[in-house]
């Protein structure tokens, strides 16, 4: 089977078609989602992709998101494919991806064996956290580490900023390896406890997604009451859903959201090569 690597605009061009099936889904299946982080400011500041952002990124309350795993067929629907944790014990992300069978997605920073998914969009469970400050804190550090060593696990070798960061890195990422190599560590194993840890608190004030903390400290997107009701909105010509709090939302992510980066901030942060069939 040949494949050839295709543009960003064909990349750009997939990735809506899964999303509109995906909006088509939910709403056949009385699921709610909302279009999340960068999407969700294109959608607001570009009524469309960010210039140079190139991926979808949604978000379902966390019941929506089980029942979506629960119901949608594992063979796929239309060449589409759901992956998470939950579905598939090599899978090397702990959220989920709708992804295209048709096509090839080569992640730079992922080992080549966990490589098995094609053009996505990415789907964030979102979770109540505790309303205290130091609660919710302990809890954050918790998936922050726990995703370290995931990530030790399915990740690859990679230079950072300093020497010395590269060779702490590589020496705790070794150790991962190691350890998963001798059976004491399990990827997926850790990805189902992120999940299972972030499914423990009762109904609170805030919601957030845990699954790829960014540091150590948490910080909620927004009140749980952002994500009560849901407003459409346009994207690339066509209508989807962002929560009726965004505006909430992308300022505790972003700041002032309206306003764009500096030039030499306005770059791609995702490293994949994408092809598909031919």
């Amino acid at each position: 089977m040949k494949y050839r690597q295709i543009s960003t605009k064909e990349l750009k061009e997939k990735e809506l078609e899964i999303l509109s099936f995906f909006h088509e889904y939910c709403a056949e299946n009385n699921l709610s989602y909302y279009l999340a982080a960068g999407t969700l400011l294109g959608a607001v500041r570009h009524k469309g992709f960010i210039p140079w952002d190139d991926d979808i990124d949604v978000y379902m309350i966390r019941e929506d998101y089980m029942r979506l795993i629960s119901i949608f067929p594992k063979k796929g629907i239309n060449g589409l494919k759901l992956l998470t944790p939950f579905t598939d014990k090599h899978c090397p992300i702990t959220y989920g991806k709708l992804y295209d069978t048709f096509s090839l997605k080569f992640d730079n920073e992922v080992e080549k064996k966990y490589q098995k998914y094609g053009v996505d969009i990415d789907i964030f469970p979102l979770d109540y956290v505790p309303d205290n400050i130091s609660d919710m804190n302990r809890f954050y550090q918790n998936q922050y580490f726990s995703l370290k060593v995931f990530l030790g696990i399915v990740g690859k070798y990679r230079k950072e900023k300093t020497v010395i960061k590269t060779i702490c890195k590589a020496i705790f990422m070794t150790v991962c390896k190691f350890l998963a190599l001798v059976h004491i560590l399990n990827a997926n194993k850790i990805a189902i406890k992120i999940n299972e840890s972030a499914m423990r608190f009762g109904k609170g004030e805030y919601l957030c997604s845990s699954m790829l903390p960014r540091g150590r400290k948490a910080r909620p997107y927004a009140k749980t009451q952002a994500f009560q009701k849901r407003l459409l909105a346009i994207f690339e010509g066509k209508e989807f859903y962002i929560p009726s709090g965004y505006e909430e939302y992308l300022t505790n992510t972003y700041g002032n959201y309206m306003q764009l980066p500096p030039i030499d901030q306005q770059v791609t942060h995702h490293l994949s090569n994408v092809y598909i069939e031919n």
